[in-house]
């Protein structure tokens, strides 16, 4: 997905799903989630922020039947993270990425 479809994710079902998202842009990445709030409402929070400027675009995980628990979430984020760290040259702009080597 890409900045400009964020009024049709509004549109969608799985907006107030759980999920897990990726930031993309250049070579920077950024995992997150929504558990407990709707998606395009996370994601609206974060192009609203001057320092997510470099967000070109987003790949989000939910499930179809929107059943993802946050256990589900944590463990998934926390995943992505680490394979992130561990296996790519990605420049990780979560604060909290430091904490997960």
């Amino acid at each position: 997905m890409i900045r400009s479809d964020l009024p049709y994710l509004k549109e969608q079902d799985l907006v107030n799903y759980p999920a897990v998202y990726v930031l993309i842009g250049g070579n920077k990445r950024y995992v997150g989630q929504a558990a407990g709030q709707s998606i395009s409402l996370r994601l609206s929070q974060h192009f609203l922020k001057e320092d997510k400027a470099w967000v070109e675009s987003v790949l989000f995980f939910a499930r179809v039947d929107g059943k993802m628990s946050k256990a589900d979430t944590d463990y998934l984020e926390r995943r992505l993270i680490q394979d992130f760290q561990e296996k790519s040259d990605y420049e990780m702009m979560n604060l909290q990425a430091k904490y997960f080597h």
